[in-house]
């Protein structure tokens, strides 16, 4: 037995021990995906089936970008590259663009074929946090301002306990809901906590949970069609283009400068960045990469303080009756790792992901292209377990993965990468947490490009400075 298998079956054999092995198992989900491995471990993925995001099966990529690579691209010294057009890239490609920047925009896939389109589409913001709010807001203001159809459902969460750990904040914190104007960090306070019952508004089991509790702030949505969305608008400024199917092996910035023999150390304002790819090699003057998960893979110093995993994401097949459904987006039990999340879509689909820790390659890769069906069963099981009157009336008949990227320190990463030329930026690492940081984090990065004067939210991504991971001596250690 090799060690990926010994690490599955302990985590299976640890979650098998906090909940009774359940004997319906449903039907195996196949995978949707192969992957042609290239040249240094590198994978380039060609969906079989491109639907993905909250699974329902009407919602495919049809708004797939098709520009191709021209010699004119290839023999242009690009302003900017964004390497990565998930939420991230094509949000920062959008706010470049109205501030009058222009960029080309690089992806391996297409756009959002990453983790934003296989993400849960779950918006849950810590209200004890500014800037998650503040990104929230600015979803909220960009999807009505532009009339984004993106299955947009605000209508709050409900954690779920089944102890009484958190009993104390039940009816008596004060929480925050974002502005619908997105205003920014300076959010009104409205409402506490309510308590809720899970048997009457979600079909929960009796006396599954010990308690649980609504928040207001809380919104799901279709990750890949606001991505989508962001896409469209930039490009509809006349000042991105956005390339798919373009696999990115290499950044450097130390290329010799166009139309001499050699660099020195007073021409760096002639310095440009040379992005090798699939298609050829595309040059510039300043890089982002925004891959989140992948990010090490371009930026290789940054192995040692990021770790890119996987997560399991499954969807019903077909919606769920009309007396089933919650009327809330979403639920939530347990924390970090040990999350399992869930959301109801406009239309009735039921999505189910989490559990990561009992996932084998949990913080061990970024390869999504193969389902771990352990944890499929386990999100059944679990499933099955607190929730019998719905699991009796559906079939998880979509599987998928999504890659994502967790610092050590479980902070965000930002900023010019230390140690480079200068030209070289990064913006990602949002530990399972983008859609509440991604759009915020872009627009700090738009406005770092464009030269433009610091907002209030852009003073909150200090802490996410790449750089805290440099000390005098160079990179820190991981320990």
């Amino acid at each position: 037995m090799n060690i990926g298998a010994s690490v599955h079956e302990e985590s299976a054999s640890r979650a098998f021990s906090k909940q009774p092995e359940l004997t319906h198992w449903l039907k195996t989900i196949s995978d949707t995906v192969t992957s042609e491995h290239l040249e240094d471990n590198a994978i380039r993925i060609d969906l079989q089936c491109k639907t993905c995001s909250i699974g329902n099966q009407s919602i495919t990529h049809s708004g797939d970008f098709t520009s191709q690579a021209t010699e004119e691209h290839l023999q242009t010294i690009h302003d900017v590259i964004i390497i990565g057009a998930g939420i991230t890239g094509c949000s920062l490609a959008y706010y470049l663009s109205t501030f009058g920047g222009s960029c080309l925009v690089l992806d391996a896939r297409n756009v959002a074929h990453g983790g934003t389109g296989r993400n849960g589409g779950i918006i849950w913001p810590n209200e004890q946090d500014d800037f998650q709010l503040h990104t929230v807001s600015m979803i909220r203001d960009f999807v009505k301002r532009n009339g984004v159809e993106c299955d947009f459902r605000p209508c709050g969460g409900v954690y779920l306990e089944t102890d009484d750990e958190h009993e104390e904040r039940l009816g008596t914190t004060p929480i925050k809901v974002p502005r619908e104007d997105g205003g920014g960090p300076d959010c009104e306070y409205e409402g506490r906590y309510e308590r809720v019952d899970p048997v009457k508004i979600l079909h929960a089991s009796t006396n599954a949970f010990a308690r649980a509790y609504l928040e207001p702030a809380v919104i799901s949505l279709h990750a890949a069609k606001l991505a989508r969305a962001y896409a469209q608008c930039a490009v509809d400024t006349g000042r991105t283009t956005i390339i798919p199917n373009c696999f990115v092996s290499d950044v450097d910035e130390h290329a010799t400068p166009i139309g001499r023999e050699s660099a020195s150390s007073d021409d760096s304002d002639d310095r440009v960045v040379h992005i090798q790819t699939s298609l050829g090699l595309f040059r510039c003057r300043r890089v982002v990469v925004a891959t989140n998960g992948w990010i090490p893979r371009l930026l290789p110093e940054l192995k040692q303080h990021m770790d890119p995993c996987v997560g399991t994401v499954l969807a019903s097949q077909a919606p769920l009756p009309e007396s089933l459904r919650w009327p809330v987006s979403c639920i939530s039990y347990g924390e970090a790792e040990n999350e399992l999340y869930g959301s109801m879509t406009a239309d009735g689909y039921l999505v189910l992901g989490g559990l990561r820790d009992c996932d084998a390659r949990w913080c061990d890769g970024d390869d999504d292209t193969e389902v771990d069906e352990q944890n499929v069963q386990l999100l059944k099981a679990w499933f099955a377990k607190f929730f019998p009157d719905i699991a009796k009336e559906i079939e998880f008949g979509m599987a998928w993965n999504g890659t994502m990227g967790n610092p050590v320190d479980e902070t965000p990463i930002f900023g010019q990468v230390p140690g480079r030329s200068g030209r070289v930026f990064v913006c990602g690492g949002y530990c399972g947490e983008g859609m509440t940081r991604s759009v915020g984090m872009a627009l700090g990065m738009a406005e770092l490009l464009a030269g433009n004067t610091v907002t209030k939210a852009e003073l909150l991504l200090g802490s996410y400075n790449v750089a805290r991971f440099w000390n005098k001596e160079g990179l820190t250690n991981k320990n």
